[in-house]
């Protein structure tokens, strides 16, 4: 790549003095730009395959939310075919993920949320101590604090004191 840059720069100079073949010249700098697109876009490719655990997840997802001319309607299935609605482009993507996935359907009609003694056995089955230490330990201690204005670091440090006022509250 260097030296495709630096044979490129050296034929513009010399095509500006001598007035010697533009289009070789131009033909060069052309070359030299396909292969800049093409690394940028292989380097990239090998940043998303190597994305594994939630700190780069949510790195890769920034640098994604920053670039508002990324539309979900420029996804291609692979046969070919593009997808017109935001819908279809939704459901293509959670089918790739989430394979054998099932819409959710209420059936409360009412919008209010009543929640059942079986709804409690459950979430005390999801959320245990261990889930919740290992979630609060993944976190980067001085990221910016949410909207409770607690940073990270002090979740950590202080879980023992949390835990243990939990319990000793009636």
């Amino acid at each position: 790549m260097d030296k495709m840059r630096k044979q490129c720069n050296k034929n513009i100079r010399r095509t500006s003095r001598n007035q010697i073949d533009w289009e070789t010249a131009r033909t060069l700098r052309r070359n030299y730009k396909k292969a800049i697109r093409q690394c940028k876009r292989e380097t990239w490719r090998r940043f998303c395959e190597s994305v594994n655990g939630p700190r780069p997840a949510s790195r890769l997802f920034k640098i994604l939310n920053k670039d508002q001319t990324i539309n979900l309607d420029s996804i291609q299935i692979p046969n070919g075919t593009g997808i017109s609605s935001i819908e279809e482009v939704l459901g293509y993507l959670l089918d790739t993920h989430f394979p054998g996935n099932t819409p959710y359907s209420t059936t409360n009609t009412n919008n209010t949320c009543q929640e059942s003694e079986e709804d409690w056995l459950v979430a005390d089955t999801i959320v245990t101590e261990e889930r919740v230490r290992w979630a609060i330990s993944n976190f980067a201690p001085y990221k910016s604090p949410g909207i409770d204005e607690i940073y990270p670091v002090l979740l950590q440090k202080g879980l023992d004191i949390i835990k243990y006022s939990e319990q000793a509250s009636p």
